[in-house]
């Protein structure tokens, strides 16, 4: 019998890892907090709801489509270190074709639904997203060749680059969509800086694949993850359109304040989750049968980290408003409603790549798709009846649902493999 007790999580390296991993993350969501209050509290909080949007946007495509190749890259790299060079190359060359055709498909649909202005913008958070897309090819690598230190400092470097050019168009009072400049320029930059590093840590040398087998793999491996990541990112964005939709820029604004808010606090998670990548798959290969009892009594603890988390949430709140700026009367309600999702969300963001371990991606893609649908029902039906008090439960209620589809998930599989 396995002694699943036995596996230490918590050594000394892979707290120093996740230190340096939770400490990059931190630093992107909180520079990313900061420049949404900027644009809060100096081009009013309809331009912070827009911006939003146009980030949600972004996301779905650029991070649901080319962020599948992440997971691959960890399993792989980690497997393989000598194959480095190869996949850097290789998935830089697949995301650039990914940014060019969303970026025309950006283009045409603006040219039917926004003005000139709203599009441009929207293009150049588009474009910077998908610059960040190609940096994460060089994180994902870092991360898993053990530079630990040099992806956390990249990442933080140029979280703080952006940081400065946007506080530098606020001080010289330039219009918004210098704002979307900057972060543009920041990001282009970092691709220099780890294309230079690149060069200097992974050489040329034994690991022999043909060009073309390898494409065909990694196609063949990231469809699903894929397919997944863009259902999912459309059902975790699908409230920001809905809102946008039934209600206005201002309740964007403020939905996304406290989005922003909880995603600085439960940060960690995702941290947690990439350190103990290894761990957890390793937990999974030894005993398959008993994985999904030892992973729930893992997450029973950090379960109870996501609810203090989410008092410590609650109880800053008025700090928050405070920090955006002028915001309307049912804020605080919104966000006390919204906080209620934190220890739900905790735990998702730790596993969030469990069926990639698991070599089941195409279930995580169905589960993205009935999200999607729950979701888009939940938020369509409370905004309508419960207008903004409705979009807090939504929000609340699509976490909890996340959740239980995947534990359900981790336990079918594991039944079914017995």
């Amino acid at each position: 019998m396995i002694a699943f007790s036995r596996i230490k999580f918590f050594q000394r390296s892979l707290f120093k890892k996740i230190i340096l991993v939770l400490s990059a993350e931190y630093i992107n969501l909180g520079v990313l907090f900061v420049i949404n209050i900027l644009i809060s509290r100096n081009y009013g909080i309809t331009e912070m709801g827009f911006f939003n949007m146009s980030y949600a946007f972004s996301q779905v495509f650029i991070v649901g489509i080319g962020g599948a190749f992440s997971p691959i890259i960890r399993r792989d790299i980690t497997n393989n270190p000598q194959s480095a060079l190869f996949y850097i190359n290789k998935v830089l060359a697949i995301r650039c074709v990914i940014i060019a055709l969303i970026a025309i498909f950006c283009v045409i649909i603006s040219h039917f639904f926004f003005t000139q202005t709203t599009s441009i913008l929207l293009l150049l958070l588009l474009l910077a997203k998908g610059t960040d897309s190609l940096n994460e090819t060089f994180f994902t690598t870092f991360q898993s060749t053990q530079k630990i230190s040099v992806y956390a400092l990249i990442k933080s470097s140029n979280a703080f680059l952006s940081l400065l050019l946007t506080v530098l168009v606020i001080f010289y009072e330039k219009k918004i969509e210098f704002v979307y400049y900057a972060m543009l320029s920041a990001s282009f930059f970092t691709l220099l800086i780890n294309n230079y590093l690149k060069h200097k840590f992974f050489k040329i040398n034994s690991y022999e694949i043909q060009q073309g087998s390898l494409t065909r793999y990694l196609i063949l491996e990231t469809w699903p993850i894929a397919l997944n990541n863009l259902v999912f990112q459309l059902s975790s964005r699908i409230n920001i359109f809905t809102i946008g939709y039934f209600l206005d820029d201002e309740s964007v604004g403020v939905f996304s304040s406290a989005l922003m808010a909880i995603t600085v606090f439960t940060a960690v998670s995702n941290g947690i989750g990439i350190s103990l990548f290894e761990k957890i798959n390793k937990l999974y290969q030894k005993n398959k049968d008993l994985f999904f009892y030892a992973l729930l009594k893992i997450l029973s603890y950090y379960f109870i980290i996501g609810i203090i988390i989410s008092f410590l949430y609650v109880s800053t709140i008025p700090m928050q408003i405070m920090l955006v700026g002028k915001l309307p009367a049912y804020t605080k309600l919104v966000f006390i409603i919204m906080g209620l999702g934190i220890p739900f969300i905790f735990v998702t963001g730790i596993i969030g790549n469990v069926f990639t371990i698991m070599g089941r991606q195409k279930y995580g893609m169905y589960l993205s798709l009935v999200l999607f649908i729950f979701n888009t029902l939940l938020f369509v039906i409370l905004i309508t009846y419960f207008s903004h008090i409705g979009m807090a439960f939504s929000f609340v209620s699509a976490s909890i649902l996340q959740l239980g589809i995947i534990l359900w998930g981790v336990y079918y599989f594991t039944k079914k493999i017995c």
